[in-house]
C-alpha cells in the first residue's frame, strides 16, 4: 500500500551530519518504495524554501523566533525550539491540508509543533528519537555531571540556564516540561535509536506507559 508521508525533521541537507543523512536517506528510500513523501524542516537563510529532490518535495518552514536573534544559538543553522512555534504550527497546518498525509513522522523538537498542528485531526504522529530531548532540555541527560534520574523543574532550570544562558534556558525548560502532555496526547508510536534511549523516552515522556497506543 502506497502512503502519503509527511517527514518532519530538525536536521536535513545541505548541512552535514548523521541525523541529516539519516533523514535524507529515509525520505529517499520511502519515495523509492512508491510512497509520496513530503519533507518539512527548518528554514535556513540563503536556501530555497521549497525544492524537489528525486521525487521528494522539501519545504523549509520559518519560526517566530527567527525574528529574535537572541533566542537563536547558532546563527548559521536554525533549529526548532522545544515547544510549539506558532508560525511553524500555522505553516504545518497549511502543509497538512494541502498534502493530506496518511501519517506524520517527526524527528527531534519539531514534534512539538507537529503535535499542535495535528490537534483536531486523526492523522497519526510517530516520533523518532535520537537523543533525550523530550525529557531533557539540554539533551545531555546529565545533572551535576552525573546521569540524571528524571526531569524536575528544580533540577532542569539551573541546569539548562547554565547550558544555554538565562533566556533560552528558561524557555527550553518550560517548553520541554509543558510539551510532554501534548506529545502524549497526539503521539501514536515512538521509535528510538537504541534500547536505552527508548527506556528514557518511556520513563520521561510516556510516564512508564507502553510505546504505542
Amino acid at each position: 500500500m502506497n502512503l502519503r508521508i509527511l517527514l518532519v525533521t530538525d536536521h536535513f541537507p545541505p548541512f552535514l551530519g548523521g541525523a541529516h543523512r539519516q533523514s535524507h536517506l529515509l525520505s529517499q528510500q520511502l519515495a523509492q518504495r512508491g510512497h509520496t513523501v513530503t519533507v518539512a524542516t527548518s528554514w535556513q537563510p540563503g536556501i530555497a524554501e521549497t525544492e524537489a529532490d528525486r521525487g521528494v518535495t522539501i519545504h523549509r518552514l520559518k519560526e517566530l523566533r527567527t525574528l529574535i536573534p537572541a533566542l537563536i544559538r547558532n546563527q548559521h543553522q536554525q533549529h526548532h525550539p522545544p515547544y510549539p512555534d506558532p508560525v511553524t504550527v500555522w505553516e504545518l497546518r497549511k502543509l497538512i491540508r494541502r498534502t493530506q498525509p496518511d501519517i506524520v513522522h517527526s524527528h527531534g523538537w519539531f514534534g512539538y509543533s507537529c503535535a499542535a498542528a495535528l490537534l483536531g485531526t486523526e492523522i497519526p504522529l510517530v516520533l523518532s528519537t535520537r537523543d533525550y530531548g523530550y525529557g531533557c532540555a539540554t539533551r545531555t541527560l546529565l545533572h551535576n555531571e552525573e546521569l540524571c534520574t528524571g526531569p524536575a523543574l528544580q533540577k532542569c532550570l539551573p541546569c539548562a540556564t547554565k547550558f544555554y544562558g538565562p533566556v533560552r534556558g528558561v524557555l527550553s525548560t518550560v517548553g520541554v516540561h509543558m510539551g510532554r502532555p501534548l506529545l502524549r496526547h497526539k503521539v501514536r508510536g515512538v521509535h528510538s535509536v537504541s534500547a536505552f534511549v527508548q527506556s528514557i523516552v518511556r520513563r520521561d515522556l510516556l510516564n512508564g506507559q507502553a510505546d504505542y497506543k
